[in-house]
This record gives C-alpha cells, structure tokens and sequence, in this order.
C-alpha cells in the first residue's frame, strides 16, 4: 500500500518524503516484485474509484454462512477442531511462501531485513526452512489469486502465508464491498492452498490512520470471522493500535505501513513453534466429559502444585488466562504469575476478599473477588500492551483495573496454580498478543480465539496426553501430584444439579519447576 494523492490520514498530519524512503527495505525481492512495487497506484485507484479491483464482479456474501458457534457445553470446542487437528503438510520441503503485499514486501522498514518477513526469514532459516516472499506492493487478494498458481504452487510449499492487506480492496472508500470480497478470496485462497498439501495462516490486519469508525468496526468484524476458517491467524492490530483504531505514536511511517519499530512488534506476534509442530499428527480427543484439575494440599516440606510454560522466544505483548475454582480457604493464593529471564515481574493473588496484582514486591492493584464455600469459579486473565506499558486484569469478563508500569522486559514464562492449594484450573491459555474484554470474553465462554494464541490447555479430560492444544511448542513443566475432578467444570460447562464431583481419576506426574 502507498498513500494516494488528495487523501490524508486522520488524526494525523500528511507526511512528507521522498520515493526512496517511502520505497525502503525492498531488497530480495524478484525483479518483477521490484517493479511492480513503483506501479501501485493502477490496482488501488480502481479500488478506492470504484467498490470493486479492476475487471472484479463483485458477488454477494452471506457474513453470517459460517457464524462463531454457541459456547460448548464440555467438551473441548468444536469450533477448533479442524485447527487443532490440521493435516500435516504434504511435501515436507520446509518451505514457506509469504503471499501478501506492501508490509510484507518490506515497506515502511528502513531495510527489508528490519521488516516482519526480514526478521522472521533468519529465525526460520535457524529452524531448517526457506521463506520465498511473493509479496507484492498494492496487490489486493484478487491479484494474489490470480498469481497463485505462477508466484506459489511451483514452490511446493509447507506453508502459505496469506498477509494481503484489505486496504487494497477500496476498503477506505467501499468498506462493506471490499469486505465481502476479501472474506470470498481468502477463503479461495485457503482451499487451494489446502490442494496443494499445505497449510495456510492468515495475517490479521493492521491499523490505518485513513480508516474511519466503520473501517474500524469492520476489521473487528473480519477478526471474528478469520476465527471460523480453521487456520492459525496472527494478530497484527492489538498489539500496534490504540483504542480508536489509530496506530499507536512513532510506530508508522505514514499512516499505513509500520516503521522498524512497529514491523520488529508484528514479527514478535508470530508463535514460530507452529512451523515445527505442525509436522507431527496431533492426536486430540475432543469427545471429552467434564472436568477440571486441582492442585494438592500440599503437606509439609511439599511444593505446591503448579504448571510452568516458558516460550521458546520471549514475547513482547502478551495475555494470560485461565478458570480458577478457588479452595474458599482464608488464606494467600497465588493465581498467576509472569516473568522474563530475570525473574518474576507480576503475580496476580487472591487475598481474602480481593484481588490483587503485584508488581515485583509492590501491590499496584486491587479488586473485590467473592470467593466463599461454594467454591465458585472465576475467570481471571491480566493482558499487557508492550507499546503502550499499559497491562489490564480482568475478572469475569470485565475490566477489573488497569495499570501503567514501568519499563518492562519482555515475558518468557507464565505460571499456573502455584501457592493455590486445593483450587481447580481449566482453560489455561497464553499469547503473544494483548487480548481486549470482548476477546477475553470469548475465552471465558469457551471459545479459543487463535490469534498469536501460544499456549492452550482446556484441562477438561482426564488424561494429559495433549497438554497444548495450540499446536506450538514452549516448554512445559508440571510441578506436584495434579488431581482429576471429573464434573468439576467452569461456568462454560455447567452440569445439571444432580451431578456432583467425584474423585480422583487421574494424576499429573511431579516434576521440578523451571520458574522461580
């Protein structure tokens, strides 16, 4: 994408440069990519002229032919099924190609090797693949069909990374049009993507300072339905926007593609484990009953049962979450906890009737919890913009308190359960990305939202074959003897009265804790 003439972002003033800046970080790319970057201008006039590209018959869309389903009753959701239980890829020649357009290409860094493709293509080339970027400035998903049968299915790929921008659809001028068009293409996009063998991600969308309130409310709209495609997504918006949907100061270069700094928080959005784990079949029962795991009541001289995760790659932005049924007991827990390589920075307890957030030694933030007899479950989660410093917990749901903290490094491990004795998990999950309410809220209602999503654990089944459900690959360590409660289960997976908790069915082996 390029700045047309006559048009201006909002909230920001024009910006001024000449060609070669805008033109930066293109360097390893194919000739014709090259060229083709100086001559944007033909695909996106007819996309902002017109509600549709060039010679495009724009054809009605149904939004609502694939909705997000109701939330399950027990069993792990239905709605991940085809994600989590994805084919490995067929040709194992560990090659990815980047099918996208200007951000993709590089522009907007001052190098292409400082661009999200330029620093992801060194991490995978470490990991044994190849990245073939095929992506080309101004081309929207209708050039990128058109092209995939000569710019990507020679490659023999592993991977299609789809990462055409809707901008380049006429999204400022014919917003609902060009929605309809880039849901029909990339949908076009994954099925023959998918005969090749391969298998697709798809790049969400990133901010544009020319987009207005219903470019907006669309891009959310696109999030969700990117959520039913059954592919990973990877979160380009949370992590780079403010809550207007502007970029957030000092990360554009023009009001459309992303400065160094804004291409290097894109890149640390990317859970780079998927590549590797995909090529092994997962082996996932989904058909599970409801169920939960508690920690012990330690005895003396025990440790506490907890789950440890540390990335394979610390993360910049981030949300952790999980379902906690609380013992009831009068007494410190310790929910969750988050660290870098230097130790631990947050931790999120329950003290008596509140809640409260420490960062390092210092209570920062405090909210009421009910937590009586009854053992109620709660929804706890704390997301964290790395741009912004800004970190958020919510409870059930909603906005608990927010909290503007000091330089911090960026996270590697998340801990679950540790100081929580007696008290019952599920649904622990972790990303590479700051998830806002409405996302959380989906994780509360039992539906996983994929975007940068790193870590899953539904704990509902009583066995622990499949831990991480994310098909990524941190490391995990479990600490002390776990326990199965079986119809034990969160709000999501209510039980009929009658059905009551019955006892131990399974445990989780000791193990040393790799997070102190």
């Amino acid at each position: 994408m390029q700045q047309l003439p006559g048009l201006r972002p909002r909230n920001r003033p024009a910006q001024q440069g000449d060609r070669k800046d805008r033109l930066g970080g293109v360097q390893g790319l194919s000739g014709r990519h090259l060229g083709a970057i100086f001559q944007p201008l033909l695909l996106l006039g007819a996309g902002l002229g017109n509600s549709n590209l060039a010679g495009e018959t724009l054809l009605p869309v149904d939004l609502h032919a694939a909705p997000i389903e109701a939330a399950p009753t027990c069993a792990v959701s239905a709605f991940a099924s085809n994600w989590i239980t994805q084919t490995p890829p067929a040709s194992g020649s560990r090659r990815i190609v980047i099918l996208g357009s200007s951000s993709a290409a590089g522009l907007g860094a001052s190098r292409y090797d400082l661009s999200w493709v330029g620093l992801l293509t060194p991490e995978l080339h470490n990991r044994g693949f190849e990245v073939v970027n095929s992506s080309i400035s101004g081309s929207g998903t209708s050039t990128s069909l058109a092209r995939f049968d000569t710019d990507v299915a020679p490659h023999q790929p592993d991977f299609v990374v789809l990462a055409t921008s809707i901008f380049n659809e006429g999204f400022v001028s014919a917003p609902q049009p060009a929605l309809n068009r880039y849901i029909i293409n990339t949908r076009e996009l994954i099925r023959k993507t998918r005969e090749l063998g391969a298998i697709p991600i798809v790049v969400g969308m990133y901010p544009s300072d020319f987009y207005n309130s219903t470019n907006i409310s669309l891009i959310s709209q696109l999030y969700r339905t990117e959520e039913t495609l059954g592919v990973p997504v990877w979160d380009f918006w949370s992590i780079v926007s403010d809550q207007a949907g502007n970029w957030l100061p000092g990360l554009t270069r023009d009001g459309l593609h992303p400065t160094d700094v804004g291409h290097s928080y894109f890149f640390n959005s990317i859970p780079i484990s998927l590549f590797d784990v995909a090529y092994s079949a997962p082996h996932v029962d989904l058909a599970t009953v409801p169920g939960s795991w508690r920690t012990p009541q330690p005895a003396e001289g025990q440790d506490h049962g907890r789950i440890d995760i540390r990335l394979d790659r610390p993360s910049d932005s981030w949300t952790s979450a999980a379902w906690i049924q609380d013992s009831g007991v009068d007494a410190w827990q310790v929910y969750l906890r988050f660290g870098s390589d230097k130790g631990e920075r947050f931790r999120l307890e329950r003290h008596g009737p509140e809640l409260v957030l420490r960062e390092a030694e210092d209570e920062t933030l405090r909210a009421p919890l009910t937590v009586g007899s009854e053992r109620s479950w709660h929804h706890v989660a704390v997301s964290y913009q790395f741009a912004t410093r800004k970190l958020q917990v919510l409870l059930d749901g909603s906005v608990a308190g927010e909290l503007q903290t000091s330089q911090v490094e960026p996270m590697s491990y998340f801990e679950y359960g540790s100081g929580c004795s007696g008290c019952s998990f599920s649904d622990l999950v972790a990303y590479r990305t700051n998830l806002d309410m409405d996302q959380v809220a989906l994780i509360k209602s039992g539906l996983i939202p994929r975007r940068s999503l790193e870590f899953w654990a539904p704990l509902r089944q009583s066995t622990m074959d499949s831990l991480n459900l994310a098909r990524t690959n941190p490391s995990l360590t479990i600490t002390g003897s776990w326990q199965y409660q079986a119809g034990e289960s969160p709000a999501s997976c209510s039980l009929e009265p009658t059905q009551q908790s019955t006892g131990i069915q399974g445990s989780m082996p000791r193990a040393s804790s790799a997070f102190h």
